[in-house]
This record gives structure tokens, C-alpha cells and sequence, in this order.
């Protein structure tokens, strides 16, 4: 610890010490005789070094990005489910046109692409919008705070593309209720 710079601020004599910064050669070996010595004086004293804060902000965006995966994909799953009870309700409430569809030729399985087609459309150009208005959003951050700004990788489009298959497979449960919703005698009901 040669070579210490001391700096008297008045007015400070019997005031507790919040921070204490040591400059150093950088080298582990320089840190932890700072951190032994320091130990030694101040034996419960917290002791950081730069190395430790790295490590710690290293730890927490770890934590924050497993984080943000459990909550996306809580959020595919919500949203699969809510397209799915969209789905039922749609095939609720239109039972009648659909059955007299399949009365006058329609196969079932283009009923069931037209559902699923109403469907796809709006999630797959929901999700698009989102992630162009995050992209953009992320760039006007970055540049703002003079930082370099990296656009999302091919893994981020990887899992924008699961949440979707996962949202219309969820989604697709309700076809198989077509067949029953479209039964002849469903056109005989008002």
C-alpha cells in the first residue's frame, strides 16, 4: 500500500467510513494483500474488489436473462391459451355458417385451415410488430446512451418462432371440436 494518497475533508474527524477505494497495480496478488490488510483492520468490513463487482453483474444478468425466458415463455403459453378459447368461441358462435358450409361441400379439413388461418394470421403479425418495436425501442436505448447497438441474434428469432409454433399448437387442440360443431343438425338450430 505505498504510495497511498491521504486527503483530509473537513470536518470528517469521528465520521464513520461508508467506502474506502485503494488503487492497485491491477494484479490479483496486489488485490489480495489489500483485501488481507484491510481484513485484518476492519475484521467486519464488506471487501470488494472490481473483480468481485464483475463478477457479481455478471451473476445478475445471468439471473435476469433466465428470468426473461421463464416469463416468455409463460407468456406464449398464456397467450396459446387465450387464442385457444378465441378459437372455441369463434366456433360457438358461427356453428350455424360453418355447418351449413359443410352441408353444401365444404370438407372438414379446409374448415379447419380456414380456423387455424384466422389465427395464424393475427399471431404471427402481433409477434412481427413486437419484436420490430422491441428491436427499435432496444436501438433508440442504445444509441441514446452512446452505446453500440447489436441486433437480436438468430437465437432470439429462434425462440419467437417456438412461441409461435407453441401458441398454435396449444391453438389447435380446438380443431378436433369442428367436427362436432359442424354437424348437419347444427344447421336445423338457430
Amino acid at each position: 500500500m505505498s504510495g497511498a494518497i491521504h486527503e483530509s475533508v473537513p470536518n470528517a474527524v469521528g465520521r464513520p467510513i461508508r467506502a474506502l477505494y485503494v488503487l492497485t497495480d491491477g494484479t490479483l496478488a496486489a488485490e489480495e494483500r489489500v483485501r488481507t490488510r484491510a481484513a485484518l483492520l476492519l475484521p467486519r468490513a464488506i471487501l470488494n474488489t472490481q473483480r468481485d463487482t464483475v463478477l457479481q453483474e455478471s451473476r445478475l444478468w445471468a439471473e435476469l436473462t433466465t428470468l426473461a425466458r421463464l416469463t416468455t415463455w409463460f407468456v406464449v403459453v398464456v397467450a396459446g391459451c387465450s387464442l385457444t378459447a378465441g378459437v372455441v368461441a369463434g366456433l360457438i358462435e358461427r356453428r350455424r355458417p360453418f355447418a351449413l358450409l359443410r352441408a353444401s361441400g365444404v370438407r372438414l379439413g379446409e374448415l379447419r385451415r380456414i380456423v387455424l388461418l384466422e389465427s395464424a394470421v393475427p399471431l404471427v403479425l402481433a409477434v412481427v410488430l413486437g419484436a420490430g418495436l422491441g428491436a427499435g425501442a432496444s436501438y433508440v436505448m442504445a444509441v441514446s446512451n452512446g452505446d453500440r447497438w447489436f441486433p437480436p441474434g438468430l437465437d432470439f428469432a429462434g425462440g419467437l418462432v417456438a412461441g409461435v409454433l407453441t401458441a398454435l399448437a396449444v391453438t389447435m387442440t380446438a380443431l378436433p371440436l369442428m367436427n362436432a360443431a359442424t354437424r348437419y343438425d347444427a344447421v336445423r338450430y338457430e
